[in-house]
């Protein structure tokens, strides 16, 4: 039979890769159509930041970017002037010029940028029918549209619709072989699904498209958790941190992970990360009070336990954490 603590840390374990699908959806969609603002904002960002050293690494980011998801409007010699302005480069301006709708005829593009617009907007507030029925639209107008296969696949994952999903990240990837976020999001599916090695060739493949997808950094750190490689897995979080310092996912699974290697401190060190994010995160106040129990911390364990149960009066885990104490004592 397993201990109290070993039978908490196998559940959580779950819990953990069924948070990280659900919150997929927000990150993702950021990679919609550009806005002339977007453009301006990125290339008037502080540098070097935690991205990019300097500008001709962020421009070089842009460029690839706009080419892959367009722009929203219609190139104007105003707009042209903003650019320039905030130091576009020449290359920069044709690439947007390319991508941006023709300024003849742009209600095609205007009103597919407004439905996968809308999709992304009730994908963020979890109305997935509406978010399902606004990408079908924007489909319609562009079958082309590798964005709004890949957050309509969103939509169908968190209705618990997996196949589906499954059926419009293919679709993506069958459209645009680049997208990175695509083969991470595929290869979280094939993780459910048990076929280990396609979920590990999906996650590799994201990251050589794209060395700074913290999703699939964290994807595959839960793919080395189930396979009990946690130095791997610690590996993996640590550089999804890198590209995302307030990465709470990522802070709670190395905590997990350390916790697991017996590591305690630096579990304490993450689990009080999550909560300086989210001070209302319950799994992180029972992991860290299992921490500091392993520890013979008691007072701290306790007090732990108690914020969850202040939080979820009925939580198992905490209300065997007191009891183990207890006994203990």
């Amino acid at each position: 039979m397993k201990n109290p603590d070993q039978f908490f840390l196998l559940t959580f374990r779950f819990v953990l890769v069924l948070v990280f699908i659900l919150s997929t959806w927000q990150i993702t969609n950021a990679q919609g159509v550009f806005t002339y603002p977007q453009i301006i904002t990125s290339l008037n960002t502080a540098l070097p930041n935690q991205s990019f050293k300097n500008k001709t690494e962020l421009i070089k980011w842009l460029i690839a970017e706009i080419e892959k998801h367009g722009v929203d409007k219609p190139l104007t010699a105003d707009r042209e002037d903003d650019l320039r302005q905030a130091g576009a480069t020449d290359e920069l301006i044709k690439v947007i010029r390319k991508k941006s709708p023709s300024l003849q005829n742009p209600t095609n593009i205007y009103n597919e940028n407004f439905y996968l617009s809308r999709c992304i907007a009730f994908g963020n507030t979890g109305e997935f029918d509406k978010a399902i029925a606004d990408c079908n639209e924007a489909l319609k107008i562009n079958p082309k549209n590798d964005v709004a296969y890949l957050n309509r696949g969103f939509a169908f994952a968190n209705k618990g619709e997996i196949d589906k999903g499954f059926a419009d990240f293919n679709k993506a990837l069958e459209i645009n072989p680049k997208n990175d976020i695509a083969y991470a999001n595929r290869g979280f599916y094939y993780f459910t699904k048990g076929e280990m090695d396609k979920a590990i060739a999906d996650f590799n493949k994201a990251l050589e498209i794209n060395p700074k997808n913290d999703k699939a950094y964290i994807n595959r750190g839960i793919f080395y958790i189930n396979r009990n490689d946690y130095d791997k897995a610690i590996a993996d979080f640590t550089k999804a941190l890198e590209t995302d310092p307030l990465n709470g996912i990522a802070f709670s699974q190395r905590g997990f992970s350390y916790l697991n290697k017996k590591e305690f401190d630096k579990a304490i060190a993450d689990f009080s990360k999550v909560l300086e994010i989210n001070k209302s995160d319950i799994a992180s106040y029972v992991n860290r009070g299992v921490a500091y129990e392993n520890k013979g911390e008691y007072d701290k364990a306790i007090a732990d336990f108690q914020k969850a149960l202040e939080l979820d009066p009925n939580n198992p885990w905490a209300k065997g954490g007191l009891d183990r104490i207890k006994k203990k004592q």
